[in-house]
């Protein structure tokens, strides 16, 4: 997520990423921000994202923050622990294919 920046962002909060402050209480069309440098949008802010990566067996990871979080979370390291089952209007995820 940070795409070869050793920044917490890749930009300036309100250029790359949905959130509390600029959100409107909700949840943004893909591509209204800034992309990182590898041209991958919303990687911070508006929907928290699932990943591959588990804490135990019954949690994984979420990262990025959301729309509803406060600028301290709008960071390429944060990251989130629910349990599987979880389902809540602030939580997505990213589909990635190989590349050509």
């Amino acid at each position: 997520m940070r795409a070869g920046s050793t920044e917490a962002r890749y930009g300036f909060i309100d250029q790359v990423a949905w959130y509390i402050s600029n959100a409107e209480s909700q949840t943004h069309t893909v591509s209204q921000k800034q992309a990182n440098a590898w041209g991958l949008y919303d990687m911070l802010g508006n929907v928290w994202e699932w990943t591959e990566s588990s804490y135990n067996s019954e949690t994984k990871v979420l990262r990025g923050g959301s729309w509803i979080s406060g600028p301290s979370i709008e960071r390429a390291s944060q990251r989130a622990f629910v349990s599987r089952s979880t389902e809540f209007g602030i939580i997505g995820f990213r589909c990635l294919r190989d590349s050509l």
